[in-house]
């Protein structure tokens, strides 16, 4: 099966639940794959397929996000808000401080990009997988200890860009149909995931 920054942060989420210290074999080699995820030379070992912005791709060399290139038109790995916040979460799993470069930059990044509205990056204008970024998202910054990002109180704002989308049933779907989220069942689930988190926050 190829790998992925989705399904490595999740594991590693799993991981660090179960009590498995930064330190295990198999967190640190998790920790190799994630940084060859990250749009920064300075992290990245393989830097013919790293950007410079500090964020994330789905995996080394492919995106799900917008397409760019830079201007001699050589193909640019998009960072998007999900995938660099999987990652955020992944470096914190695998007990990188915050002052370390990975982590630093990634938290730059989801500063300067930060919207509860679209998940940066992402197609269909920052619409696709946006129930999954709320979860990731709220996860991740739950699990970071930030209270703001950008000078923004995430939980608040996100909470209520959430809640503003609930459907009269009380469920939430996607319109943009990708990755599933057309279906209330896994929509409603990540949003009630995203709302857990920002209220565990603004206690």
């Amino acid at each position: 099966l190829r790998p992925d920054l989705s399904n490595t942060w999740i594991a590693l989420a799993a991981l660090k639940a179960a009590g498995v210290e930064a330190d295990d074999p198999t967190v640190k080699a998790a920790m190799v794959f994630v940084k060859r995820c990250q749009n920064s030379s300075e992290v990245n070992d393989q830097k013919e397929l790293a950007g410079e912005d500090g964020g994330a791709m789905y995996l080394p060399g492919e995106t799900f996000g917008i397409d760019s290139s830079d201007p001699n038109g050589k193909k640019l790995f998009t960072s998007t808000g999900s995938m660099t916040c999987a990652m955020i979460f992944a470096y914190l799993a695998g007990g990188v401080n915050k002052d370390d470069p990975p982590l630093h930059l990634a938290l730059q990044w989801l500063g300067k990009n930060w919207s509860p509205e679209r998940n940066p990056n992402s197609k269909k204008d920052g619409q696709e997988a946006l129930f999954y970024y709320y979860r990731v998202l709220a996860q991740t910054l739950l699990a970071s200890g930030e209270k703001t990002v950008g000078g923004k109180a995430w939980a608040q704002e996100l909470a209520g860009a959430i809640v503003k989308r609930q459907k009269e049933d009380g469920a939430w779907s996607n319109a943009v149909d990708r990755f599933t989220e057309s279906d209330p069942a896994l929509a409603t689930g990540y949003a009630l995931s995203a709302l857990a988190a920002c209220q565990q926050a603004m206690k």
